[in-house]
């Protein structure tokens, strides 16, 4: 038997546990041995096992009481009875009871029948768990368009996409950085009536300020000195599809008003223009950012939230679905095999285990990357430890409130806000991007906190 099965042997005489636990591990099972029933439950609180084998008569708690405990706390393990003295009405007493089988000891064919049993209750258990199996993979979907996942809070999150793609209400994605709000908003758009559509992705913290106007709404000619021709802006050229639009929370102010209209209205005008220009777009938006505390702080009108957020979607970051996280993996694997001609077959299962413990402060986007380097650097048939590069950074430890200067819970929110922000811009030189990059927000939102607190590097 190559099987690696575990059991656990309950047996209160010290030679007959030595005796079948020798036996059973010679047929390849990892084998638990204990002298008494309670020891056994506690055992089974802590650990996985697949068979308990038992003695019946016991001082104390017997095997059968161990039976009918295991029976009713609805344990997915297999039971069999071992006995000195076995007779028929016991052997029915006990299968009625729910154990499998059944065996005397100190006969002839005790071990042969004894083996047979567990055998049996072995490719019982494998049928029960292949069932099961076929059936969780029926119910989950391990991918949703471009999504890959199949956690339960990603179930969630397909069914929500399936929900909503045809209604008219605002939706607002929010999650860290590398989640997937952009494959969100584009599953939306593809399950919905929309889907022959334009599909237009604006990230707003990606176009200049002083440029933002003219592309989203478009511009006349002479609106302003490089005018020199009509233009159209993004969201003409959404008609009839979905504009989504990326870290929303970087949307200047001035602007929100027109982009509010647009979303009750389905209306504006050119920059230069006083004609009114209608259009069916359906409007995606998402943020890394809390946008509440942004209207608290006066840099988000609450009327446009409110509007946007109808239908709120919360992603969860990668280290709170980690068992997504070998599915994801094995994705980007065939992905990049593909892309770089490579067969590479696997991952070594210290690479798996590695991956699984990770924190992913990048999220789905950092393990892509990952995947990538790793395919195009092995050279080997699967992806080891060493390929895969990752570290676990130190832990920075947190600014430390003074109590002579402490003020109210905001003002030491804001306070500590700011440490971060400063001992960040320091690492990294006061160069913005990789500022940004490392405390998990946009460029645009780290240079308002920096005007905010005063920061800066002269």
């Amino acid at each position: 038997m190559t099987s690696r099965l575990n059991i656990l042997l309950v047996d209160d005489e010290l030679i007959e546990r030595g005796s079948l636990s020798l036996l059973l591990e010679q047929e390849g099972y990892n084998v638990t041995a204990v002298e008494n029933a309670p020891t056994a439950l506690a055992k089974l609180e802590e650990e996985q096992f697949d068979i308990v084998l038992t003695d019946i008569l016991m001082s104390g708690m017997t095997g059968m009481d161990l039976l009918r405990e295991i029976k009713e706390r609805n344990m997915a393990l297999e039971v069999i009875l071992i006995t000195a003295y076995g007779n028929i009405p016991n052997a029915v007493k006990a299968i009625k009871a729910g154990a499998f089988g059944y065996v005397q000891k100190n006969t002839p064919d005790t071990d042969e029948e004894l083996t047979l049993t567990i055998r049996r209750a072995a490719e019982r258990l494998r049928l029960i768990r292949e069932n099961e199996t076929l059936k969780t993979a029926l119910n989950h979907r391990d991918r949703f368009s471009r999504l890959i996942g199949r956690s339960n809070q990603m179930q969630e999150i397909y069914d929500l996409i399936d929900t909503v793609a045809d209604s008219k209400a605002g939706i607002l994605i929010q999650g860290e950085t590398g989640t997937g709000k952009d494959l969100v908003a584009r599953a939306i758009h593809e399950k919905s009536s929309r889907a022959k559509g334009p599909f237009v992705k604006t990230n707003c913290a990606g176009v200049p300020k002083e440029l933002l106007e003219s592309e989203m709404f478009g511009h006349v000619k002479g609106a302003f000195t490089s005018a020199i021709r009509d233009k159209i802006g993004r969201f003409e050229a959404a008609h009839t599809g979905t504009m989504f639009l990326d870290d929303i929370d970087t949307f200047p102010m001035e602007l929100q008003a027109k982009l509010l209209r647009v979303l009750q209205e389905q209306e504006f005008e050119r920059v230069g223009s006083t004609e009114t220009i209608k259009v069916d777009v359906r409007i995606i938006a998402a943020s890394n950012q809390d946008l509440q505390e942004l209207i608290t702080e006066g840099l988000f009108r609450a009327d446009l939230f409110y509007r946007l957020n109808v239908v709120p979607i919360q992603l969860p970051a990668l280290k709170e679905r980690p068992g997504d996280i070998i599915v994801l993996a094995n994705h980007f694997l065939q992905k990049f095999n593909a892309e770089n001609k490579k067969d590479i077959s696997g991952f070594t299962d210290d690479a798996l285990r590695m991956l699984e413990k990770y924190h992913w402060p990048g999220n789905v986007r950092q393990l892509e990357n990952v995947v990538e380097r790793a395919v195009i650097l092995e050279r080997d048939s699967y992806i080891t430890q060493e390929r895969l590069m990752l570290f676990q950074p130190q832990p920075v430890a947190a600014p430390q409130p003074s109590v002579a200067n402490s003020g109210s819970l905001k003002d030491e929110i804001k306070s500590t806000e700011k440490d971060v922000i400063f001992a960040a811009l320091e690492r990294n030189r006061w160069q913005r991007q990789k500022t940004a990059e490392e405390l998990g927000i946009n460029r645009v939102t780290l240079y308002n906190k920096m005007k905010k607190y005063g920061l800066t590097d002269g």
